[in-house]
């Protein structure tokens, strides 16, 4: 009887707090993102995403999908980037595009929440994709 005198509001916000699970990993493919130098225009007064970068994103939606990765959110996470050898440019302009993208799937709340990021050139066997290996605590609803 102690919840009938609790507000409806509380009631429902502590069923939707949610719980961390133990540590988990989560290994998948994207397409090769556009370099950070090549992310974003300007024109007619206004920066808006290129269509290089906007195409990326939906690639990366697309891949996403078909290997059915789920839409965890990661936090305390160690995040390990593979670009494949063929890359030109700073390995860290594509970083960038990688975590932003997480984020905005829902793998990561922000990517604040990263304690490690590896990032490194390997052969990998396809020179077209980034491989991205995910390890953290991972939060759910109750």
């Amino acid at each position: 009887m102690a919840q009938a005198n609790t507000p409806r509001s509380a009631r429902s916000r502590r069923r939707l707090d949610p719980v961390e699970r133990d540590l988990e990993t989560v290994r998948f493919t994207l397409p090769l993102p556009p370099s950070t130098n090549n992310l974003w225009r300007v024109g007619r007064g206004r920066v808006y995403p290129s269509p290089a970068y906007v195409t990326g994103k939906r690639a990366a939606d697309s891949a996403a999908a078909v290997q059915q990765l789920d839409a965890a959110s990661f936090r305390q996470c160690e995040i390990r980037i593979v670009l494949p050898q063929r890359c030109t440019g700073d390995i860290d302009n594509y970083v960038k595009p990688v975590l932003d993208w997480m984020q905005h799937y829902g793998l990561v709340t922000d990517d604040a929440e990263c304690c490690r990021l590896f990032v490194e050139w390997a052969d990998t066997p396809d020179d077209t994709a980034v491989t991205i290996i995910l390890t953290g605590k991972v939060l759910v609803a109750r």
